[in-house]
């Protein structure tokens, strides 16, 4: 652990220094009301499967910096979601070189991270989930989330976002304690004061939800406890909660990504941004109204059949 600290400290004079002669795109935000709330549309890029590659000279990563300028020069959202798999291995150069694509390109917009397999891992090598948790916990303090666990609530204008986690290395599901589910009931309780949408985010959706068992062996929903997160998130819809669940995992876009489960809980699986080159959502929250479109923020362009409105 002594050496993965080391290695956390040292990152911004370790991994490239080539971004530093990129230009910058900034747009402003929406105007915001004096209590810090929005008075028009809360903006949110959905995202997942970043797979962040520690070599900054890769096209792989390059994506990733045409993705966040895109995001930040034509979207300009308050919020980035990353809905796992933010890193390929869980290493320290590729948070590192991610840490620089966010301060060059995304400065001032909120993130909100969620661990995934892939950074679960810990090394690129051998799967060590403390180095990986150490990571991990690391990139959300530079989020400026603070937090102690892998799952936390955090705020953004009054809107509420709960992110769940792995409590140790699966290899493709997820592993969530019964203790885990008994915060995020106690989370969700508190949220339905504020009469507002709440959005929970993981990187797997349950074992039933967006078509998991339709597809290869592998392709991993939440696994253990999958059924008690979902009757959790049921039993709150039934109390007139509205949720939008968010993940990721599954590396697809088809007639099971978006999946209503009850008029106040709605499943939303991303494709990967990564290796789709560019591909997300655009969320546009007013009040209780979410519009939801599927687009590319590399090419700024519209996925058509991929538009929603809860």
């Amino acid at each position: 652990m002594a050496n993965i600290k080391k290695l956390i400290q040292e990152v911004p004079s370790t991994v490239g220094t080539y971004i530093t002669s990129l230009p910058r795109v900034i747009k402003g935000r929406s105007k915001q009301a004096k209590n810090g709330e929005l008075d028009e549309i809360f903006k949110v890029a959905l995202t997942a499967d970043l797979h962040t590659d520690g070599d900054g000279y890769r096209d792989r990563t390059d994506v990733l910096r045409k993705c966040f300028a895109g995001i930040s020069a034509n979207y300009a959202p308050h919020a980035i979601v990353m809905a796992g798999d933010i890193t390929n291995a869980g290493h320290v150069s590729e948070y590192g070189h991610l840490k620089r694509l966010l301060n060059f390109y995304c400065k001032g917009i909120k993130i909100v991270p969620q661990m995934g397999n892939h950074d679960g891992r810990g090394t690129s090598i051998e799967p060590f989930y403390e180095d990986g948790l150490a990571l991990f916990l690391d990139f959300c303090g530079f989020c400026g989330i603070k937090t102690e666990k892998v799952y936390f609530k955090t705020q953004i204008h009054g809107y509420t976002f709960i992110v769940l986690g792995p409590e140790k290395t699966v290899h493709n599901e997820s592993y969530i304690t019964e203790e885990q589910i008994a915060w995020l009931n106690s989370q969700l309780e508190k949220a339905a004061e504020k009469g507002r949408p709440v959005f929970i985010v993981h990187h797997q959706p349950p074992n039933n939800r967006n078509g998991v068992y339709v597809h290869s062996v592998g392709a991993g929903g939440i696994g253990e406890n999958s059924d008690l997160v979902d009757n959790t998130l049921l039993k709150h819809a039934e109390k007139g909660l509205k949720m939008l669940y968010i993940s990721g995992h599954m590396h697809r876009q088809d007639e099971y990504s978006f999946e209503k489960a009850h008029e106040n809980l709605y499943y939303l699986n991303l494709d990967t941004l990564e290796y789709k080159k560019g591909l997300g959502y655009k969320m546009d929250v007013k009040g209780n109204n979410i519009h939801l479109e599927g687009f590319n923020f590399v090419t700024n362009e519209k996925v058509e059949d991929r538009v929603y409105d809860i």
